[in-house]
């Protein structure tokens, strides 16, 4: 995996090869929702965009390979009715030929964040199907 390193919250998408963002919110990159899933596809840690009920990017999350911790409560109300897309990055500890490793799909925990916040659409973003 690519090494963490120091990012500028800066509003630029994110390039994955040149490392890793740290964990955190970041400001939007102006993305739309097909494009950010693009975007995400092959992140190596999950990685979250926030789209209020119209279609507007309100914000981007980084966390790590397991989650997206400490969304801003402003956000979550921001993006009720809306789209939440995120990356579900491989599962590593399974070997690659193991079909565990593609990182399937919506967990308990998605479903529950779709429920409690009232998002409208969510959206997992895997490297092989979205």
């Amino acid at each position: 995996m690519s090494e963490v390193r120091r990012f500028r919250r800066g509003a630029r998408p994110f390039d994955f090869t040149a490392g890793l963002p740290r964990p955190g919110r970041y400001p939007p990159d102006e993305l739309d929702v097909p494009a950010a899933i693009e975007a995400i596809r092959f992140a190596p840690v999950e990685v979250g965009y926030g789209f209020n009920a119209v279609g507007r990017q309100v914000f981007r999350q980084v966390g790590d390979q397991n989650e997206i911790r400490r969304i801003i409560t402003s956000d979550l109300f921001a993006i009720e009715g809306g789209t939440f897309v995120h990356a579900h990055p491989p599962y590593t500890q399974f070997p690659v030929g193991d079909p565990r490793h593609r990182s399937g799909s919506f967990s308990a925990r998605d479903l529950v964040f779709m429920y409690e916040n009232r998002v409208s659409v969510m959206i997992a973003v895997t490297r092989e199907r979205t």
